[in-house]
């Protein structure tokens, strides 16, 4: 037991000395230092962070945007087909054929008309309030649109970047297993050893042989899932260098009361915002349905042709539907 005891500790002195001389080497190895870092957070962070144009190109391209980009298009017609109204332009053509009882003569007489319903009621200034209100509604969704394409974006991004660090340190801590099993066949034939020990340690070399594996399934998904959803752009081969941020005294002070704050993320929010322009043109379009028990006015001009053309007319027509129990319950519904 005592004797175990010794060659465990041994293994244990071995692989602590192994994984000082790799941290040496990565260090020594590491193309940034402390010393060479910038003095600012910006510039310290941005080898992690995408280039700023690739982004703007990626996220124009993306399928998200376009979708975005054809709601918004839609939209904007939509928009316009509510400034527009329903009402349109009629026109009217009527030819008759007059005749003569006593003389039997028949004489030829023609009327044509134009008419056009008029929005009255308020009906014209709501749809024009309803109109805007779309209109707000429509680009604050796709500004949400490319908000949530960015999010997304640098999700897959530091996935990608995660999945590439984790690789990393599996095949470092392969290489060391590695050199720790060499050490080990070594010491077994030297009779340093037992044979349980050198099946743990290959037990262990064959774990951390499979861990490898699984970073590597997992770095090719989180690649995958990048260039499926952004294809135009492409991703870092190896991982920035190691991140050393200067360490602060104190944390920042906050300019500005927590409440202003909380006030100004609640103005600025893209969710909110759409509730909040969604609400406004709900309400907007139940009253303007609700105008609907009121018909609109239809004005025209008419002229026509008389006893083949002996007398002629020309006129103002005006109607005006009745209200009945359809009109009712469609504004109600």
């Amino acid at each position: 037991m005592t004797q175990l005891l010794k060659n465990c500790l041994f293994s244990c002195a071995m692989l602590v000395s192994l994984a000082v001389v790799e941290a040496q080497e990565l260090a020594a190895a590491a193309p940034v230092s402390t010393a060479r870092l910038p003095s600012s957070l910006k510039d310290q962070l941005s080898p992690y962070l995408p280039n700023e144009a690739s982004v703007k190109e990626s996220l124009l391209s993306s399928p998200l945007i376009h979708v975005a980009r054809s709601k918004k298009d839609a939209g904007a017609a939509r928009v316009k087909g509510i400034e527009a109204g329903t009402a349109e332009f009629i026109l009217r053509s009527t030819s008759q054929l007059r005749r003569e009882v006593n003389t039997g003569s028949q004489m030829p007489e023609a009327m044509v008309s134009i008419e056009h319903p008029i929005r009255t009621w308020g009906k014209r200034s709501m749809d024009a309030r309803l109109a805007k209100e779309t209109q707000a509604f429509i680009d604050i969704e796709y500004e949400d649109a490319m908000h949530e394409g960015a999010r997304e974006l640098m999700r897959l991004w530091f996935s990608y970047l995660r999945a590439l660090t984790d690789q990393r340190n599996a095949n470092t801590t392969y290489d060391l297993a590695l050199r720790m099993q060499r050490l080990t066949d070594v010491q077994l034939r030297l009779g340093e050893i037992s044979q349980l020990n050198a099946e743990l340690t290959h037990a262990e070399l064959e774990r951390i042989s499979a861990s490898r594996f699984v970073a590597d399934a997992q770095l090719a998904s989180s690649a995958s899932a990048f260039t499926r959803r952004f294809p135009s752009m492409g991703l870092p081969p190896n991982t920035p260098a190691d991140l050393r941020l200067n360490s602060s005294p104190r944390l920042p002070t906050l300019s500005e009361p927590m409440d202003a704050m909380r006030e100004e993320f609640l103005k600025k929010n893209h969710e909110l915002n759409m509730m909040r322009l969604d609400a406004r043109r709900l309400q907007l379009a139940a009253d303007r349905a609700t105008l609907e028990r009121l018909p609109d006015p239809t004005f025209g001009l008419f002229m026509g042709r008389e006893r083949g053309g002996a007398e002629t007319i020309s006129g103002v027509m005006f109607s005006i539907p009745l209200p009945g129990d359809s009109r009712l319950y469609h504004a109600n519904s």
